[in-house]
Order: C-alpha cells, then structure tokens, then sequence
C-alpha cells in the first residue's frame, strides 16, 4: 500500500514528457542557486527566487508574488491553480535559452567555489545570470518568444 501511495505521488510530482526540458533547466538553476548559497547569499537567494517564479509560470501555469496574489498567463487572465501541469510548453527557443542560461550558470557556480582567482569575476557573471532570469520572471525578455498571454508577469 505505501509502494503504491509513493508511486502516485512520483507521478503527481514529475512533469510530463512535452515540459520535461523546461523542468531539467529550472532544477539547473535551482542546483547553481544552492551551489553558491554559501559564498553568495544573496545572488543564490535572487536565482532560487526567479526559479521559483519561472517555475509556476512555465510549468504550473501561474505565480505567487510574495504569497499574497496569484495569476495565470492563461486566456483571459482567468487564474486556476488546480495543481496540474500546462498542457502547452513553452516554445523551443525559449526553452534552449534557459537552458542555456542554467548550464552556464553551474558552470559558473563551480569557478566561484574552486577559483579564488576568478571568484570576483565569477560574481559578477552569477549577478548578470540573476539579473537575465529576473527579466524572464517579469516577461520583458517574451516579447518576441513568447506570444503575450504566455508571459510571466507581474
């Protein structure tokens, strides 16, 4: 019985196959976001935070803006949170690029905890890379990728 109860719950718990590829990125930057949280807090802390965000947004279909509103990107800005994944994932490109995006990040990650050469330099990158996924939190960067009722934003 509880085989089966953990069974249920790994399928309620993994994305479907047509948003695997955006669930692999986000979990990236999720791993670089921890990888740095000991030299950089507060870098770590803007990177889990725009994963969390992006997320909701591109998997769950909404987000949560400080826990106190919720919305969608679905038609007509109607919200449901039913818990369940979207049925559309985001296009290729888009995905290519956070992916992208997340990949350099770890990278990243790894030159500021091993390099104290490079550590100053390594910062600013992992600024930067915050910075980029901010703006994919807030849509700015969806205009053309992205048509407008797909948008993460605010």
């Amino acid at each position: 019985m509880l085989a089966s109860a953990q069974g249920l719950l790994a399928q309620v718990l993994s994305p479907p196959p047509r948003l695997e590829p955006t669930a692999i990125a986000l979990e990236q930057i999720q791993n670089c976001g921890k990888a740095i949280a000991g030299k950089e807090p507060k870098i770590s802390s803007k990177i889990l935070d725009a994963r969390s965000q992006l997320f909701s947004g591109l998997l769950k279909g909404g987000y949560v803006n400080q826990g106190t509103s919720a919305r969608t990107y679905g038609g007509n800005n109607a919200y449901e949170r039913g818990g369940g994944w979207l049925l559309v994932p985001p296009p290729k490109e888009y995905v290519a690029d956070l992916a992208h995006e997340a990949r350099w990040c770890l990278e990243v990650a790894v030159i500021l905890n091993s390099d104290p050469g490079r550590k100053e330099a390594a910062e600013k990158v992992l600024a930067s890379i915050a910075d980029d996924l901010h703006i994919k939190v807030e849509g700015r960067e969806c205009t053309r990728s992205m048509p407008r009722n797909r948008w993460v934003t605010p």
